[in-house]
């Protein structure tokens, strides 16, 4: 994929949403800056589950919602769910949230109603956030911290491995599971099993389906800080040859396999995670708590 296919493929998810698509790509037009990554509909991790934000700036961490007529009461004040919502998605990440009111408060008659925005006060504020996603990418020149979007290193493991760590806050996602395993000691080509050993530390990877599927009843706990696992046949049997299998007690470096928010196949790194023996007696599955966010990367060191 390069980044022609990528932008089109991003800006044609909000076909079907009149407001949001204007406003979409009248940011990205007058942006004019293919050095600059943006993502529709982007995955938020809340505390009491996850959500989406309609456009999304990894590089200054900004997140842009579009607030439609369903964001309102009828008097036009904000609607409550949305307020909680942003002070989740502020507190889980610390980015920053811009909104483009399609809708505001109005006064007619005596009665506060809510109404259609004009187009140019739509556009006036678009021409704000533009303003605003300007001087962070200038003030992130200016101290030599932005990375400009490379849609093939992004994807690449030396990229990685040349950065000696991944973290979650990188929200990295390989195309393939020898992809991932490559940052760590190995040299596949086309290796595709759910595990293999790490080549240099005592440690396993991990490539789970962390939702329910024909093997398995699987999930992710709403902060991502607890894998559970459940075999659907035989669970019991499972359980007891997993807590006498030496590699199952290792800590497992875990990507998981998702649809990317393009549809695509990925493995995107969810941290370390190490399985629980009290906690997964109690609930009757397989428990694996994280413990650790970040991981080292290696160079290859042999050759399969």
């Amino acid at each position: 994929m390069n980044k022609t296919d990528y932008i089109i493929r991003q800006i044609a998810k909000s076909y079907k949403k009149k407001y949001e698509n204007y406003v979409i790509t009248r940011i990205w037009h007058l942006l004019n800056n293919s050095d600059i990554k943006f993502v529709t509909q982007q995955h938020i991790t809340r505390p009491t589950g996850r959500a989406l934000t309609d456009m999304y700036f990894p590089q200054i961490q900004l997140h842009l919602e579009v607030d439609e007529s369903q964001h309102f009461n009828a008097d036009g004040s904000q609607v409550e769910p949305d307020i909680v919502r942003e002070a989740d998605i502020i507190n889980a990440t610390g980015h920053t949230i811009k909104r483009i009111g399609i809708f505001a408060k109005s006064l007619e008659d005596g009665i506060e109603r809510c109404v259609e925005n004009s187009i140019e006060n739509i556009n006036q504020q678009i021409d704000e956030v533009v303003d605003f996603i300007q001087k962070e990418i200038k003030s992130k020149i200016d101290t030599k911290t932005l990375l400009l979007w490379d849609i093939e290193a992004e994807y690449n493991p030396k990229t990685y491995i040349d950065r000696g760590s991944i973290t979650v806050d990188d929200n990295v996602a390989f195309r393939t599971i020898a992809d991932a395993c490559n940052c760590f000691g190995h040299n596949y080509v086309g290796y595709q099993k759910a595990f293999a050993k790490h080549a240099i530390e005592e440690k396993m990877l991990w490539f789970p389906k962390l939702y329910e599927n024909e093997e398995w009843e699987n999930e992710i706990s709403p902060d991502e800080t607890e894998i559970r696992e459940k075999k659907k046949s035989d669970h019991k049997a499972y359980f007891d040859k997993a807590k006498s299998y030496p590699d199952n007690l290792k800590e497992r470096i875990t990507f998981a396999r998702v649809r990317s928010n393009l549809g695509d196949v990925m493995y995107r790194f969810k941290g370390v995670y190490k399985f629980d023996m009290p906690a997964s007696e109690h609930a009757g599955k397989i428990i694996y708590k994280r413990t650790s966010d970040q991981v080292k990367t290696y160079q290859p060191i042999n050759y399969e």
